[in-house]
């Protein structure tokens, strides 16, 4: 499994990231949640991305074209469907957290959205 590893982590610029025995019941509610909006995003984008422009000539043009429409897609789904998916999942972080009552995390914040938020459900 290393090689594989570093096949994916070197070559592909990828990171890999094994997921324990059964996590993947716990990320279900993710994966409807998050995941189903995503894709329909991408959907969408790929559809509208082929009325104006032709198809890809090529592989790498078609690796170019689907990095573009997934990179646009992620930023269009919204910061409320993913804590609402982490909370369907019971993944919300318990732990320390600041004065204004925010999780603590050595990352910074991704927006302005706690997941505490009780009206965003």
């Amino acid at each position: 499994m290393a090689s594989i590893r570093q096949y994916l982590e070197n070559d592909c610029a990828t990171q890999v990231q094994y997921i324990p025995p059964g996590v993947t019941g716990l990320s279900q509610s993710m994966d409807v949640s998050v995941m189903k909006s995503f894709k329909k995003k991408i959907q969408d984008l790929y559809v509208k991305h082929h009325i104006d422009h032709p198809f890809p000539a090529d592989a790498a043009e078609r690796r170019v074209m689907l990095s573009f429409l997934v990179a646009q897609a992620w930023e269009l789904v919204k910061a409320k469907t993913i804590v609402k998916g982490f909370r369907k999942a019971k993944l919300i972080p318990i732990g320390p957290r600041d004065s204004h009552g925010t999780f603590a995390t050595y990352m910074q914040p991704l927006s302005d959205v706690s997941i505490g938020d009780e009206d965003e459900q």
